[in-house]
């Protein structure tokens, strides 16, 4: 019997092997780390490796838990369900564009809320400073929206025009467009 736990284990390694290489080739990181995760708990020697080296040896019925959680996982990820909005409930969403607001009231000089209507959606766009200077983009890190440049744009706006970028699929008033969310 164990030598048929073996053959399993080979093949499903040879199977989840094969779909982590075409995910890597596509780009599709996720499905890649999941994938690359379900290979290693299939894969026998990976047992003899943990009994060895760590002094451990897994519980079949672990393993048999983490396969079926990997694979849940992987399914919820290829299922291709994307989100509404990146905000988990419209009242998150309402009170944030309220800290938005709050947050704008401290932006040091005179600013002009832009929106640009993309392919993806439409950006918002805070622009500061004279309308003939020299055009500088600011970008905000992951998760905070432009208004983070609030300690910056007072000095970038004496000699630039600035453009602070609510990027499109993060906190912001940006908004990505419908058909993009269902692509």
């Amino acid at each position: 019997m164990a030598i048929v736990w073996v053959i399993l284990g080979w093949l499903f390694a040879v199977l989840f092997g094969v779909l982590t290489i075409s995910m890597l080739l596509l780009g599709n990181w996720l499905h890649v780390l999941i994938l690359f995760l379900l290979v290693l708990l299939c894969l026998p020697p990976i047992s003899g490796f943990i009994k060895n080296k760590l002094d451990w040896q897994m519980h079949p019925v672990l393993r048999i838990v983490l396969l079926a959680g990997l694979l849940f996982g992987l399914n919820r990820v290829m299922s291709g369900q994307t989100p509404e909005s990146i905000y988990l409930t419209p009242e998150d969403e309402v009170r944030f564009m309220e800290i938005y607001d709050e947050k704008m009231e401290e932006w040091p000089v005179p600013y002009e809320d832009l929106y640009v209507d993309t392919l993806y959606g439409k950006v918002h766009v805070i622009a500061s400073g004279a309308e003939g200077a020299p055009p500088m983009l600011l970008l905000h890190a992951s998760v905070v929206s432009s208004w983070s440049w609030k300690d910056n744009v007072e000095a970038l706006s004496q000699d630039y025009r600035t453009y602070a970028v609510d990027l499109i699929g993060d906190v912001g008033k940006s908004e990505l467009d419908q058909l993009w969310k269902t692509s």
